[in-house]
């Protein structure tokens, strides 16, 4: 009697412990720390938008719970920590832990061993879109600078594990030369941070620090020929204070708090958009420093968030934008002396995955040959703009054919050639494009949409043909 009374007791201790997660959720409690680094799902509806109802029901409110159970933060940091003391491993696949306490973004793993690097098309077409944001920035009377943030590893290597061997390899190291080939003033931030014998990145954060930011606006500075103050050498403040990315990603609320430095001498700059800027992570930012002359856009991403100080101070006036795609009729707006496009070397795929916003600058008008393939347009619009996309037949692109848009309208008798951004999709085909074109610049009525290739395997001919109906109206500008 005894013994079934003790295993009766047991079953309903067991279960008890079951529901605490779940009778826990209905305790108020402060917002959960993982939703800083992951989105997490919500309650579901019982309805779909079609009010039919919804049989996916039960199976996303799994997925409810599984996102918000009580003590999930707890039971996820204990995990972490368990199984990194005892076996020297992580519980977020996001994380690498390295050597010495350092920790590493998984993200950046690819370029590290070298794989699922760029394709030689890939990388003309990278070059190629940079370079016609290039010619769009300098036909504004702006200055570009263009340069990569090394991921971590790239740099600090040899506190990565053991058995993962850096390659020769990566993205950045093949596009260096084809950029400077192709007249984009490129700033070698591997090769700055290289010659530095102190390490400028957090162990446990994916980022640089303050004095790696110093280093990246000194050596992006002289790149503009602009005279700044050089922090290197100023005195620095220390503190504590600095919670890693992905330190907080793996252990929430236990992780270790690192140094961070700051200058001694305060920043002298004013917010122009305060009321929109939360912090320097905000998509858009505006500042004022009246001591100085000329003005700054920079395009840049988390990396951009320790620089935007250094080069507030720097500028009378100075524009931040973390917001993707890159609309660089921003340049037109506010005529900037200076450009800077900031891109961590993890995600130079953007550079092809996603096209800029640039207004279609037209080349001389082509009449080639017609081919039959089976090539894409597609026509939408975004906001002002006609936007033109689609995907060339695979088969008549090599790795450094281009691809142009031609325009012919059935009202003006007119003829107008645009070059493209060229793309590449999930697959990594390579053989997208895309173009912007603000509508109103083009006459109304029916326009002839004529896609064409250069350079192909039998070198200039149209391989698509599309009309579109334009109802805004007007004349096709040079």
């Amino acid at each position: 009697m005894t013994h079934k009374i003790f295993s009766l007791l047991y079953i309903i201790a067991f279960m008890l412990i079951l529901l605490i997660p779940f009778a826990g959720m209905a305790l108020p409690t402060a917002d959960s720390l993982s939703e800083k680094n992951q989105e997490l799902r919500a309650w579901p509806d019982v309805y779909s938008e079609d009010s039919t109802l919804n049989v996916s029901y039960p199976s996303e409110m799994g997925d409810y719970f599984q996102d918000h159970f009580a003590f999930r933060d707890h039971m996820i940091m204990t995990n972490s920590i368990l199984k990194s003391l005892t076996f020297k491993s992580n519980a977020q696949e996001q994380v690498i832990m390295g050597q010495d306490d350092w920790l590493f973004f998984n993200a950046t793993t690819k370029d590290y061993l070298g794989r699922g690097l760029l394709s030689d098309r890939e990388l003309y077409s990278a070059v190629h879109n940079i370079s016609l944001m290039k010619d769009y920035i300098e036909q504004n009377g702006s200055k570009l600078v263009f340069t990569i943030s090394p991921n971590k590893n790239s740099l600090y290597g040899q506190y990565m594990p053991y058995n993962y061997v850096q390659s020769p390899d990566s993205n950045a190291r093949n596009l260096k030369p084809l950029l400077m080939q192709a007249g984009v003033a490129y700033v070698d931030l591997f090769e700055a941070f290289g010659a530095e014998k102190e390490a400028l990145y957090f162990k446990r954060d994916s980022h640089w620090n303050n004095k790696g930011a110093a280093l990246a606006y000194h050596t992006l500075m002289d790149a503009l020929g602009k005279t700044h103050q050089d922090y290197r050498n100023t005195a620095w403040e220390t503190r504590t204070d600095h919670i890693g990315d992905i330190d907080e990603m793996l252990f929430l609320s236990s992780y270790k708090k690192e140094i961070q430095y700051y200058p001694a001498e305060a920043f002298e700059y004013v917010y122009v958009n305060d009321d929109d800027v939360e912090d320097d992570m905000s998509s858009w930012i505006e500042t004022g420093n009246e001591s100085k002359k000329d003005s700054l856009l920079m395009y840049r991403d988390s990396f951009g968030e320790s620089l935007v100080p250094f080069f507030a101070q720097a500028f009378r006036n100075a524009y931040f934008s973390r917001l993707v795609p890159y609309d660089l009729t921003d340049v037109a707006e506010y005529q900037p002396d200076y450009v800077i496009i900031q891109k961590v070397e993890r995600n130079l795929i953007d550079f092809v995955a996603r096209s800029a916003i640039v207004p279609g600058m037209i080349v001389n008008t082509m009449s080639p040959p017609k081919k039959e393939t089976n090539s894409t347009i597609a026509t939408s619009t975004d906001g002002p703009y006609l936007v033109i996309k689609g995907a060339v037949d695979s088969s008549c692109l090599e790795d450094e054919s281009d691809i142009f848009v031609s325009i012919y309208s059935e009202e003006t008798k007119q003829t107008k050639t645009y070059k493209t951004m060229y793309l590449t999709n999930e697959e990594r085909d390579g053989n997208g494009y895309c173009l912007y074109l603000d509508e109103e610049s083009l006459p109304s009525g029916n326009l002839q949409i004529q896609l064409i290739v250069s350079g192909g395997i039998d070198d200039s001919f149209v391989v698509q043909s599309e009309e579109y109906i334009n109802k805004s109206g007007g004349d096709i500008h040079e």
